[in-house]
C-alpha cells in the first residue's frame, strides 16, 4: 500500500497574513455597510457584502482546509499487515477527500477500469476512448478534479466505470505514477 496526501503546504506560512487580511476586510465591510445605510440602496449593498463573504469563505475552504489522500494498493496485503483492513484488491486506487482529519471516500478505481495515466501537460485522451458503432458519436468524457492545485500541473488518469469514461486530475508522486503505469500495462497486456 502506498499512501500520499495532497495539500497546499506552502500556504501555511501565510496563514497569519491571511487572518490579518480577513480581519481588515471585515472592518472595511462594516464601515461600508454603515456608509451604505444612509442611502436607499443599502439592502443591495448588504446583499453584495454577504455574497462576497460567502465567496471568500468558499475559496478559503477550497484552498486551505480541503485536501485529498491517495492510496494505491499495488500488492496483496500479507497476514496482519496494516492494509489488510481495507477490502480492496491489488491494483486499486482509492481517493479520499479530507477536511482536517475527517475522511470521505470520493472514488475507488480498480486496475481493470484504468485505461491510461498521463503526465502533466501530457497527451489527450483522444484515440484511447473507443468510438462506438459507425455513425455513433464519441462517448462523453467526464472530468473529476482531486487536486488542490491547477489541473495543468496535475497527472490525469483515464478510466471507465459502468460504461462512462472519466478523466481524473490528481497529484501522485513519481513513485505512485510509475506503479499505476505498471498496473495499467499489466492489466491491458495482450
Amino acid at each position: 500500500m502506498l499512501q500520499e496526501r495532497n495539500e497546499n503546504r506552502a500556504a501555511r506560512a501565510l496563514d497569519l497574513l491571511l487572518v490579518a487580511i480577513l480581519f481588515l476586510l471585515v472592518l472595511l465591510a462594516r464601515a461600508f455597510n454603515r456608509a451604505a445605510g444612509l442611502y436607499a440602496w443599502r439592502g443591495i449593498a448588504q446583499l453584495a457584502l454577504f455574497l462576497a463573504f460567502v465567496t471568500l469563505g468558499g475559496l478559503f475552504y477550497k484552498k486551505r482546509l480541503l485536501s485529498y489522500r491517495y492510496t494505491f494498493f499495488y500488492k496483496e496485503p500479507g497476514a496482519g499487515a496494516e492494509d489488510s483492513q481495507y477490502p480492496f484488491p491489488a491494483g486499486t486506487l482509492l481517493l479520499e477527500q479530507m477536511l482536517g482529519d475527517r475522511l470521505q471516500m470520493a472514488q475507488a478505481v480498480i486496475a481493470r477500469e484504468m485505461l491510461a495515466i498521463f503526465q502533466p501537460d501530457g497527451a489527450s485522451a483522444i484515440g484511447i476512448i473507443p468510438s462506438g458503432a459507425k455513425g455513433a458519436k464519441q462517448p462523453r468524457l467526464r472530468k473529476l478534479a482531486m487536486t488542490t492545485g491547477p489541473r495543468r500541473r496535475a497527472h490525469s488518469l483515464l478510466f471507465c466505470q459502468q460504461g462512462k469514461y472519466y478523466r481524473l486530475y490528481f497529484n501522485p508522486s513519481d513513485e505512485m505514477a510509475r506503479l499505476l503505469g505498471e498496473a495499467i500495462a499489466a492489466v491491458h497486456k495482450p
